[in-house]
């Protein structure tokens, strides 16, 4: 086939134009094959939009750009087996797919300006005339491959009006497309629109460059012309499914990605979020990995620890909590019955500039495959040990008020003894003292009869002085005395020791002495109701403990006793019973202090250690007594405090403290 452009034939004598002829449906198929294109470079765009990823959208145009360039591609061919001359028609298989590229090369450029959104005139303009370009090349070199026994003859104003019709048809539809500004939020319904709008217009550009081409034949060879009766259905209908199923890939990627990306940004808003309430607790928290080495620490964990300029990151565990590595806790784990992980464990801190702090610390773990994680919650109970300390001091001195009146009392009574005691010995010794100066003078007399009658008046003076008395008495004096001197010298240093206001640290004690010096101390609130009875086991292993806050313990359970019994015998002159045992059970050193006061209901019995709980009248205690020493033997020492009590029999307090190290 002859290729020529009008007036390059000067003569057309002996030369027959031939007519050719669309078949209906074949055009419609053909439409339908560049809106289904239109619609997925549509939403391929939109997707584009709405990813807004570089690294995904390029992927994403070259994608759209394939799909669209080759639905453009397979609109030309069907409509080219659309049209019908009475001639034998073949394709040049090379040229035809050749004419794919610039198609699909002025797509990727159309889908690029799109993704920008500009909505300017040059930028639609700009858009249309890539797109028209690379559809009107594709369109002709299309055309070259058409193997036909004619000359085919180009008409150079219709070949310039094609390309114009292509890029205002192109600009057409893409101001449409501006104008209905899809995305993905909107329906079906528009973009289909806007698809068959495109679809329309890219279809129109290659019927009116069909229009640009003439055909003839010599009037010698018409004869020999066969009518070109089959219309390649086959060929159409697999080009329209290989479509569709390009047209099907994009809108299913199109959704899995924009799925994929709202799983995604779930994820990061989820991280994000979690990482905003990570940050926001006032506590401190740890991530360590499986080399002891903190992976992770929200903000409150850099700055309780110091590390404002340096990152925590990459500390090792023992370096912040030197009581833990990730041995132990692993340790720990893998045991029967974990004493660490779950449990608030009281432990000391360390910033880094080295200085110690106390903390609170709860460990759990997670698992990554076989690789076991530990999330350590800090919090800094600095504050919170300054405010014990407060408290135990106040209650202390809640303590040495509600004592001293007694304590006085306790005090005045060898003080009593002792002054009247120191009375009689002044006598006493003046007494002595003149019959031994009597006694010095009549010894110097030197005549005997004098001497004589001296030794009679030494023998009245000492039978006046009444010396076997004084002599049996002033021994006896003495003792008092003393014994009244070192009893107040107790009271007042167990006083001074129990109001000491510092911090005393754990020192290795013996139990039973505190016992007794708490019983000295609390004397004077037993003494008028009760009877005391020590049954102190000898030989008892030491407790390293703060023997100050033990003390405290012992004196508030005795001080509820003597007041339960007081209560109970209000209105008689009965006595109640107070007995204090000591033992050893196990690895606990066991101090039990039992009364026969009125015991206690359950309800009272489930609330006794709740801070500001008290069943006493105002002015007779507040309620901190038992939750200090609760605390003081629980969650400082590491024992128990038990309290068995039936209403009507009396109480028992069990004080169990490990021995050795706590």
């Amino acid at each position: 086939m002859n290729r020529l452009w009008w007036g390059q034939i000067q003569n057309f004598d002996g030369y027959v134009e031939l007519v050719g002829s669309y078949n209906l449906s074949l055009v419609v198929l053909s439409v339908l094959v560049a809106s289904l294109g239109a619609f997925s470079g549509l939403i391929i765009k939109d997707r584009i939009i709405a990813n807004g990823s570089r690294q995904t959208s390029s992927i994403w145009i070259n994608f759209g750009a394939l799909v669209l360039g080759l639905a453009v591609w397979s609109m030309h061919f069907t409509g080219m087996l659309a049209f019908v001359l009475p001639v034998e028609m073949a394709f040049d298989p090379f040229i035809t797919f050749a004419s794919i590229i610039p198609v699909l090369v002025g797509a990727n450029f159309y889908l690029r300006i799109a993704v920008l959104n500009k909505s300017g005139f040059w930028w639609i303009q700009l858009q249309s005339l890539v797109f028209a370009l690379g559809v009107g090349s594709m369109h002709y070199i299309g055309m070259e491959a058409m193997k036909m026994n004619v000359i085919m003859v180009y008409s150079l104003p219709l070949f310039i009006k094609s390309i114009l019709v292509a890029h205002i048809l192109a600009a057409i539809a893409t101001y449409t497309h501006r104008v209905f500004n899809t995305d993905e939020t909107s329906s079906f319904i528009k973009r289909a629109i806007v698809a068959v709008i495109m679809g329309a217009a890219i279809s129109g550009m290659h019927y009116t460059g069909m229009k640009a081409s003439s055909y003839f034949v010599a009037e010698g060879d018409l004869a020999a012309l066969h009518n070109m009766g089959h219309q390649h259905w086959e060929m159409a209908f697999f080009i329209v499914i290989v479509v569709v199923i390009f047209v099907g890939i994009s809108v299913i990627g199109t959704v899995m990605d924009r799925n994929l990306q709202i799983a995604i940004e779930s994820a990061d808003i989820s991280k994000l979020r979690e990482k905003t309430v990570v940050d926001s607790l006032s506590d401190a928290l740890l991530v360590v990995d499986d080399r002891g080495l903190v992976e992770s620490a929200n903000s409150s964990a850099i700055v309780q620890f110091g590390f404002d300029d340096i990152r925590i990151e990459g500390q090792p565990l023992r370096a912040l909590l030197p009581q833990f590595t990730y041995a132990t806790l692993l340790e720990d784990v893998r045991a029967s019955s974990p004493q660490l992980i779950g449990t608030p464990i009281e432990t000391q801190g360390i910033r880094k500039d080295g200085v110690e702090f106390p903390v609170d610390v709860i460990f759990s773990t997670m698992a990554s495959g076989t690789t076991v994680f530990f999330n350590a919650v800090i919090r800094d109970i600095s504050e919170r040990k300054q405010i014990e300390q407060r408290l135990m001091q106040s209650q202390k001195l809640e303590a040495i008020g509600q004592l001293s009146a007694g304590v006085a009392h306790e005090i005045n009574s060898p003080v009593q003894f002792i002054s009247d005691n120191t009375y009689f010995l002044k006598d006493a010794f003046e007494e002595m003292s003149d019959a031994i100066r009597a006694i010095s003078r009549l010894a110097n007399t030197g005549e005997s009869q004098a001497a004589q009658e001296s030794i009679e008046q030494i023998l009245s003076v000492i039978s006046e002085l009444d010396f076997d008395y004084l002599d049996e008495e002033i021994p006896k004096a003495l003792s008092q005395s003393l014994e009244g001197v070192e009893r107040v010298s107790t009271i007042v240093g167990a006083m001074k020791v129990f109001s000491h206001p510092g911090e005393v640290e754990k020192q290795l004690k013996d139990v039973n002495a505190i016992v007794e010096s708490s019983v000295t101390l609390s004397r004077s609130e037993w003494k008028y109701c009760a009877e005391m009875e020590l049954d102190l086991t000898e030989d008892l292993p030491t407790v390293e403990c703060n023997h100050l806050e033990i003390s405290q313990v012992i004196i508030n359970i005795i001080v509820n006793a003597a007041h339960a019994i007081e209560s109970s015998l209000e209105g008689t002159k009965d006595k109640g019973s107070i007995r204090i045992s000591s033992s050893l059970q196990g690895s606990h050193v066991v101090v039990a202090i039992t009364d026969n006061g009125g015991g206690m209901p359950e309800h009272v019995k489930r609330r006794v250690f709740d801070p500001f709980f008290t069943t006493k009248e105002v002015g007779k205690g507040t309620g901190q007594g038992l939750a200090i020493s609760y605390s003081v033997v629980v969650e400082k020492h590491g024992g128990e405090l038990v309290i068995n009590s039936t209403l009507g029999q009396g109480s028992t307090f069990e004080i169990k403290l490990p021995v050795g190290n706590v």
